[in-house]
């Protein structure tokens, strides 16, 4: 319900310093109506080559809305396939978690919506799964 209309732009970046098999990351989500994303990640490899890779990701999440600004928290297992020597295919599912305010539900879901989901709980458990291609450099 609330990113149906409301994702517009994606960035991501991350960078292995020294070759370590961790990853220091941030991917960064515009949307429309003021909501902005940013989701500063740690990636840990339990494989790591060239042609496959294997990670578990952990990270904290950002969630910006009119209302306020909302802090939350995650984790994900992705893949990443080599393709050829600069670009991959990254595949990855994760779930983020929030406790939302009144004003930041309504603002995500819509007065309506967010007065039917009031009555149960503020916890919101965001799953992702994405795949998306990848620059190395």
């Amino acid at each position: 319900m609330a990113s149906n209309d409301k994702l517009m732009t994606d960035f991501s970046m991350s960078w292995a310093p020294f070759g370590l098999v961790g990853e220091i990351g941030a991917d960064m989500v515009i949307g429309r109506n003021s909501m902005f994303v940013f989701h500063p990640n740690l990636k840990f490899f339990f494989v790591k080559h060239h042609l496959f890779s294997l990670y578990f990701e952990g990270a904290c999440d950002v969630l910006s809305l009119d209302s306020g600004v909302e802090v939350g928290g995650g984790g994900g297992l992705g893949m990443v396939f080599g393709i050829i020597h600069n670009l991959a295919l990254e595949i990855k599912a994760s779930a983020s978690i929030y406790s939302l305010s009144k004003e930041a539900a309504e603002s995500l879901f819509g007065r309506d919506d967010a007065m039917s989901l009031r009555d149960t709980s503020n916890l919101m458990i965001l799953p992702t799964l994405s795949a998306r291609l990848l620059a190395r450099f």
